[in-house]
């Protein structure tokens, strides 16, 4: 599996309708015709805003398993096999399976 990503690299930090990443680029912003006073488009900033970190942990997490998948400890086989498949659709979803 792939690990190298192509986004902007984070971390990403989230203002009132943007998101900036560590260069100070902004990432996105929250187009006031979609924009929900109910905490909603807060909400979703603030995950978008996560998202390198997510990834990030992700990957980690992946292999991790992966290398304790391949030790001869018994344990981990069933558990991670179905771990390590969600792990590797939800990396690739984000964009760091590709």
């Amino acid at each position: 599996m792939k690990t190298e990503t192509t986004h902007t690299p984070g971390p990403w930090t989230q203002g009132t309708g943007w998101i900036k990443a560590a260069n100070g680029r902004k990432v996105c912003a929250d187009f006031p015709a979609i924009y929900r006073p109910d905490g909603e488009s807060e909400a979703n900033m603030a995950l978008v805003a996560a998202a390198p970190e997510l990834l990030a942990i992700c990957v980690s997490i992946a292999g991790e398993l992966q290398a304790w998948r391949s030790t001869d400890d018994p344990r981990p086989a069933t558990w991670t096999v179905s771990r390590l498949t969600r792990l590797h659709a939800a990396i690739a979803k984000a964009g760091g399976g590709r």
